[in-house]
Parts: C-alpha cells; sequence; structure tokens
C-alpha cells in the first residue's frame, strides 16, 4: 500500500513574515512631528506680528537657537544611543572657558575652537569607556564625571574669563543653526534605518538583561553616543562663549534642562532607540521662540523656568505615548 502523501507545507520549515515596520514606526513621530511645525509657525509668526524685527535684530533668536540646537543634539544621541549624557551642561560650560582662555591668551579663534571640542571628546571617551566597559548606567556615570568637571571650572574660573574679542557676526550663527539642522536631520535618517539603530541601541534595558555585563555592542553605543554628544556640548558651549564675549562657569544644569525640553517636546524618546526625524530641530525652534517672546513681553526668569518645565514634561508624556504606539506598531513575527 502507498504512503499517504504529505503536504509539503508541513515538511519544510516554518516561514518568517514581518509586518512592514519602519515606516509604520515613523509614522506617529511625523503626525507629532507636523503638529509640532504648525506650532513652530504660529509661534514665529506671533512674535514676528508682536515684535516686528525679533527674529532678526541684535541676532539673538538665530544666537541662541544655534547653541541650544547643537545642545539638544548632542542630549538627542545619548537619548538615541539608550546613554543618557547628564555631563553635557558641564562639558559645554567648561569647553565655553577653555576657548575664552585661549583666545584671550592671542590663540587664534578656530584653533581654539578646536581644541575646546577635542577636549570634550577627551571627556566624552572617559564616560564611554567608564560606561561601556562596566555596563554601569550612563545616566550615573556622566552624572558624577559632570559634577566633576563642573568643580574643576569653578576651581580654574570662579568670576569667569572674558573673551577678549568681539563676538561673531549674526550671519554666522545663521549659518551654525543650519549647521545644527542638517547634522540633526542627517543623524536621525541615519537612526531610522533599523541596522544602524539595533547597532547603537544595545546599551537599552530590555527584559533578561544581566547586570553589568560588558558586551562589545553596548562599547560601541557609548562610543558613539557619549563621545558624539560630548562634541556638540562643546561646540555648544564654543557657541556660547562667542555670543556672550564671556566663559561664564555658572551653566549649571539649568541649560541641560532646555536641552531636556526642546528633545521631549520633539519626540525623542527617553527609553532610547525612538525618535523621528525632525522633531529635535522643531522643538528648538518652538522652545527659543516661546522663550524669545515671553522675555520681550517682559516675562520674568521663574516664568522661564516653569514654561521650560512644562514643556518638558509634556514632552515626556508624549514621547511616553509615542512608546506605547511604537511597540503596537513594530514589526512582528508570525510562525
Amino acid at each position: 500500500m502507498d504512503p499517504v502523501p504529505v503536504q509539503s507545507a508541513v515538511l519544510q520549515p516554518p516561514v518568517a513574515a514581518t509586518t512592514p515596520g519602519l515606516l509604520r514606526t515613523l509614522v506617529p513621530q511625523l503626525v507629532w512631528e507636523g503638529v509640532l511645525l504648525i506650532g513652530v509657525v504660529v509661534v514665529l509668526a506671533g512674535m514676528t506680528v508682536a515684535h516686528p524685527g525679533a527674529l532678526t535684530k541684535g541676532g539673538a533668536f538665530a544666537a541662541t537657537a544655534a547653541y541650544l540646537g547643537f545642545m539638544a543634539a548632542a542630549f538627542a544621541l545619548s537619548l538615541r544611543t539608550a546613554t543618557p549624557n547628564l555631563a553635557i551642561a558641564a562639558v559645554g560650560a567648561l569647553c565655553g572657558y577653555i576657548f575664552a582662555k585661549l583666545v584671550s591668551g592671542g590663540t587664534a579663534t578656530v584653533v581654539a575652537g578646536l581644541v575646546a571640542v577635542l577636549a570634550a571628546i577627551g571627556f566624552g571617551l572617559v564616560m564611554a569607556l567608564i560606561t561601556g566597559m562596566t555596563a554601569l548606567p550612563s545616566w550615573a556615570v556622566t552624572l558624577v564625571i559632570g559634577f566633576i568637571l563642573q568643580g574643576v571650572l569653578l576651581a580654574a574660573s570662579q568670576e569667569g574669563t572674558a573673551l577678549g574679542t568681539k563676538p561673531i557676526g549674526t550671519g554666522l550663527f545663521w549659518l551654525w543653526l543650519a549647521v545644527f539642522a542638517v547634522l540633526s536631520i542627517a543623524g536621525a535618517v541615519a537612526f531610522a534605518v533599523p541596522a544602524v539603530r539595533a547597532a547603537l541601541t544595545r546599551n537599552r534595558v530590555e527584559p533578561g538583561d544581566v547586570p553589568g555585563r560588558f558586551t562589545p555592542g553596548k562599547l560601541l553605543g557609548a562610543a558613539v553616543g557619549l563621545i558624539g554628544s560630548s562634541a556638540l556640548a562643546g561646540v555648544s558651549g564654543v557657541l556660547l562663549t562667542e555670543r556672550q564675549a564671556y566663559a561664564s562657569p555658572n551653566i549649571g544644569y539649568v541649560f541641560l534642562l532646555y536641552a531636556a525640553a526642546a528633545v521631549f517636546i520633539g519626540g525623542v524618546s527617553p527609553f532610547g532607540g525612538r525618535g523621528g526625524i525632525l522633531g529635535v530641530v522643531l522643538g528648538v525652534l518652538l522652545l527659543q521662540g516661546v522663550q524669545q517672546w515671553l522675555l520681550l513681553a517682559g516675562a520674568k526668569s521663574a516664568t522661564l523656568y516653569i514654561l521650560t518645565g512644562v514643556v518638558a514634561l509634556v514632552g515626556l508624556l508624549v514621547t511616553w505615548l509615542l512608546e506605547l504606539i511604537g511597540r503596537f506598531t513594530a514589526p512582528k513575527t508570525i510562525i
């Protein structure tokens, strides 16, 4: 008697099928960025109507948005790699001091800026090695290192350091703002590639992770996140010093919260990995537009602090919601 035929599908190994992942993951982010874009247009247009020339006179908007943008880009990069860098404000402040000290001593501005950014890279390398080799949480490592750097700055310059030259022109701040936008968008596009995101987000805490276990992937993510974010923070510190013609030792963590507010409202996840394309740029423009409008209206520092905190909190809730939506729309494997 002939054997009973068996369906070939039973003999073949199961085939994994995936739902389209990249577009579905980005759609909620892009929708939020559309809302942000409308908000930016409304705020900037309203400020211009209420205060003609607010975007161009004195260069305040371009200058502040430029150095805030680089600080926000620094924080966003560290979050995308799941290595939040809480030392970026201290790194920026110390690099601003190094820059001012060199320029006031006769060093060419470009050379002084490069040296300051190289110092920032060195600080980032130390933090990356400690974080990557031990698998300690980067927020803890960078919090401690940032405190040490702030102490070094206070010991070196309790009264601040004058630049000794005239600040750069307004046009160059618009150029730096454009550079920030290009770098931020390019980095976001790179992280939208699943292979890149998977390679650089190994420090994101997942179920089953063993605390303190070293892996090469964690070291790579820490290197990119902490060295890259420190370099961007160094640029921010140099631009801030150029704007003020003075390096203040008291930047502190207020500047970090400003950057965090722009990043969170832009939709970058504090859990690591997730983020849109234009969110950080739009978040910086929105936050700076609102703050400058309030300053022109005579608002006090306390009002700006409260507003920035509210923006950061709203941003956190938005990223939480986007994270939940992302989990439902992520690729699902069907066996």
